[in-house]
Formats: C-alpha cells, structure tokens, sequence
C-alpha cells in the first residue's frame, strides 16, 4: 500500500506551524515555506530529472539537496504578497532572507521527513541508505532490522548484574538530561555522547535483557538516523552563522541588473520548452499503437487489473491533447514576452507560480518579478 501525498503535507504542516509558533518569530514564514515544501516534493524533484532511486537515499539527497537550496535561496529574494485570488504578486526584496547554508539544512530537514515515510509506509518499513548503481546492490535497513539488533548479545553476562546495570543507565539518563538542562555547554553534550555511547557497548555486549527485552539499541539507531537530524536542522536553520559572511557578501553582491537580458532569456527559455512539448505530443499522436505496445510489453500484468486496452488509450490521447495545449500556452507566453505584453506577463509569472513545484517554474516566476524586468512593462 503507497502512502497518499497528503501525508506528506500534514507532517509537513505539523512541523512548520510549530516550530513558526513557538520560536517567537526566529523561525519565520519563510522557513516554514521551505521546510513544508521540501517535506512534501524534495526527493520528488529526482524523479524530474531522472535521479529519483538516487534521491530518496540517506547518502545521495544531501548532495542533491545542496542544488535544490539554490534555487529556494533565490526564492528567499522575494517576498509573496496575497489580496485576495486575483492580485498575487511577487515583490523584490533588497536582501535575502536566509543565507544558502540555512536554506539547505531547510532543504535537508524537509527532504529527509518525506524520506522517512516513504520508508515506513510505501515501503513497508525498508529505508535506502545507498542505491543500487552498474547491477551492484544497494544498502538498506528494515524496521525488522532495528528490531532484533544486538537482542542476543555478544558476551554472556550475569542476568542479574545486566539488569542492574541497564536500570541504572536509565535512571542515569535522566540525570545526564537534567545536566545538559542546566549547563548548556559543549561539555554537557559530550558528557551526554559518551553516555550513550557506554550504553550501546552494554547493550551489544548483554543484550536487551539489559532493558528486560526491550529492542533501544535499535530505536537509538533508528532515531539518530532519520528524527535526530530532522530535529536538529531545523532548530539550527535559525542561527547566524559566521563562516558563511564571507561567501554570502559575495555571492550576495550588487550587480547591475539588465532587464532586457534577463527577460529575452526567459522568453526563449519558455519558447524552447513550448516547441519540445508540443513536438512531443505530436510525436505521440503518431506513434499511439507503438508507446501501447511498449508499455504491455513492460506493465502488462498491472495494467490489464484496472484498464482495457481501449482505456489506456484513451488515457494517452487525453495526455497528449493535455500536453499539446500546454505547448502551446508556452509559445503564448513566450510572444507575449517578446512583444512586452503586460497580461500577458503577468499571465505567466501565475502560471509558473502553480509549476512552483518543478523549481524550475518558481526560478521564472522570480525572474519575471525582478524589478528590473518589471520596468520594461509599461503601467
């Protein structure tokens, strides 16, 4: 059973509406943005451009995420301002409002909770460490797994003394928690590592006869892999970091903006895009009999479960005539750019807002509203 996209959207919500509500303004609207975005679509983006086996890893999405941030960074120079449905305008701001670095541990934290349930629930509980790549196997970790680790033990210890020895790490976990309550410094928090650490030692060495059969050691691992860096990105997505200044003044660094420039390589961006697709469905309409075939000859037993062969095609030619039209709207776009037209350019800066989720649409919508672009169009 796959788990529905609202899922996706709810735990996103939960996380972004509390942290926006209890951080007393240091966790803004922006970063709830972020964060909900990427808990909903992150990983998602991979499977646009073909990468997705690779995106939905633990390995792999942090170094997709850092291309991800970019263009959310560059979303951060513009503030989103709502009167009502009919006047929605994206407004240029003087400054950005996050730095990259804070925009991708937004990024990394939102990707790594879609991550998280893709694996409990499309998965059943298998989470990908590293994909399979040239045939070689990839790595993977199941709830199974995390349930039985270390359950045995690996030395044979006094029942009694193990016992003993896992309550007062419980107890002893109470007073390392109060401790770093208290102190708040790099000590307490190495203090708390190391207790940890002698815990785990304990564990693999007795068993879970340490926590009367309770399966810690593998929900410590379970949760240092997925909820201790999601809890932690966020929090610290909010700070001021100052081995970022550097780069940030000077990749934030005043240029002189040519509007023309930018607009004739948005226009012929959206018109190069507009003549693929529209080729695309031309090509389909052709060749119906042909992708049929193709796709029985991969799905056939999944497709004959719900479809007839009629309906499927059908449904192809509903995707074509719906791909063609949204060629053709492109061109539309794209004159109505080249001629200055000013419905028209609002037309497509809404457009590319509901293609938001591609990135590649929210990168235009911010191009087109760049103040400089903005001049050339008269009131």
């Amino acid at each position: 059973m796959h788990m529905p996209s609202i899922a996706h959207l709810v735990l996103g919500a939960i996380f972004a509406l509390s942290f926006y509500y209890v951080s007393e303004g240091k966790f803004t609207k922006t970063h709830a943005f972020i964060l909900f975005m990427n808990n909903y679509l992150g990983p998602d983006v991979g499977w646009v451009v073909g990468l997705g086996q690779y995106t939905h890893t633990l390995v792999f999405y942090p170094l997709f995420a850092l291309i991800l941030a970019l263009f959310y960074h560059f979303f951060t120079k513009f503030s989103l301002s709502l009167d009502g449905i009919k006047h929605i305008e994206l407004i240029e701001l003087k400054d950005y409002k996050l730095t990259y670095f804070n925009t991708y541990l937004l990024v990394l934290a939102g990707g790594w909770m879609h991550n998280y349930l893709d694996g409990m629930f499309n998965r059943g509980g298998v989470f990908l460490i590293f994909p399979p790549i040239n045939g070689a196997e990839g790595l993977s970790y199941d709830l199974y797994f995390f349930m039985e680790m270390w359950a045995e033990g690996a030395g044979q210890l006094n029942l009694i003394l193990s016992i003993l020895m896992g309550i007062c790490f419980i107890f002893g976990m109470i007073f390392v928690f109060v401790f770093a309550l208290k102190k708040e410094t790099i000590a307490s928090f190495l203090s708390a590592i190391i207790f940890m650490t002698a815990f785990m030692v304990l564990f693999y060495v007795a068993g879970s006869i340490v926590t009367l059969l309770h399966a810690d050691a593998g929900a410590i691992l379970h949760i240092s892999l997925f909820w201790l860096p999601i809890m932690g990105l966020i929090p610290l997505s909010t700070r001021e970091w100052k081995f970022t200044e550097k780069f940030e003044i000077s990749s934030h660094r005043k240029k002189s903006t040519n509007g023309s420039k930018t607009l004739l390589f948005v226009a012929s961006w959206i018109m190069l895009i507009g003549i693929l697709v529209v080729f695309i469905s031309i090509l389909g309409f052709m060749f119906n009999e042909q992708i049929l075939a193709f796709l029985y000859s991969l799905w056939e037993e999944e497709i004959s479960m719900y479809l007839t062969e009629q309906e499927v095609l059908n449904l192809l030619v509903d995707g074509e005539i719906f791909i063609l039209v949204l060629g053709m709207v492109n061109l539309v776009c794209s004159i109505g750019l080249g001629m200055k037209h000013k419905i028209l350019w609002r037309f497509t800066i809404y457009y590319h807002l509901l293609l938001a989720w591609t990135l590649v649409g929210l990168a235009i919508a911010c191009l087109l509203s760049k103040d400089a672009v903005k001049e050339l169009f008269p009131n």
